[in-house]
């Protein structure tokens, strides 16, 4: 599970450990390269004033949240007529500063629905990673199949998803080759099991509060309760 994980910028950006938990994924992570440069002089700097652990939410991972844990370093400036005397590194441009959250997060979302800064990064991001622009595509493509309700460029997408270079479009696009009829019916007809599965979850639920405290009569009446009153 945790090897779809990938650090954003493996050059400077190196994963300490994963943890796996119950409500989500830890991955603890520490800047490689030595020195920064202040943000109000550019002067470089390598002298380490302090640390400290940013938190940044990710892209979720087999249906778990995934929490990054980064070791970030506080530095000085060495440029004494700068006003900035203490600056903190920066992460890569998909982490901008002050940012809770990855940007990739965003990538998901269509353009119109970012604001004007989130787009100017997010267009950044696409230039200088092309496996994450190939993916945001796609998924833009595979999200406007479902909007419109068509299944009409449904096989030309899952040529390129089946062709592309990310191992995980690869595997989703490999599962819906083997459901390819229900995929296209799921596309194309206004019907959905949506209902059934939540009586299916409603049941479940049920079942699983009464576990070794009720019997089966019990169970039946509280399943059917909604139609016998």
């Amino acid at each position: 599970m945790t090897s779809a994980l990938r650090s954003p910028d493996p050059e400077r950006l190196q994963v300490l450990e994963m943890e796996v938990r119950e409500e989500a994924i830890i991955v603890r992570a520490a800047i490689t390269t030595l020195g920064a440069y202040c943000p109000l002089c550019q002067h470089s700097s390598n002298i380490v004033h302090s640390h400290y652990v940013r938190t940044l939410a990710d892209l979720p991972c087999s249906g778990l949240p995934v929490r990054w844990h980064i070791q970030v370093r506080r530095y000085k400036c060495l440029n004494t007529s700068c006003s900035r005397k203490i600056f903190v590194e920066r992460l890569h441009p998909g982490a901008p500063a002050y940012a809770r959250r990855w940007l990739r997060q965003k990538s998901l979302l269509p353009l119109e629905r970012l604001r004007e800064k989130q787009q100017e990064q997010l267009q950044k991001l696409r230039s200088h990673d092309n496996e994450l622009n190939m993916a945001y595509e796609l998924a833009q493509r595979f999200r406007n199949l479902l909007n419109q309700r068509s299944s009409a460029g449904f096989e030309q997408w899952l040529e390129e998803a089946l062709a592309c270079d990310i191992a995980e479009i690869r595997s989703f696009a490999r599962g819906l080759v083997r459901d390819k009829k229900a995929v296209r019916a799921g596309l194309d007809q206004p019907w959905s099991q949506g209902q059934v599965e939540a009586q299916v979850h409603r049941l479940k639920l049920i079942k699983r509060q009464s576990y070794g405290r009720a019997t089966f009569d019990l169970l039946r009446v509280r399943v059917l309760h909604p139609t016998l009153t």
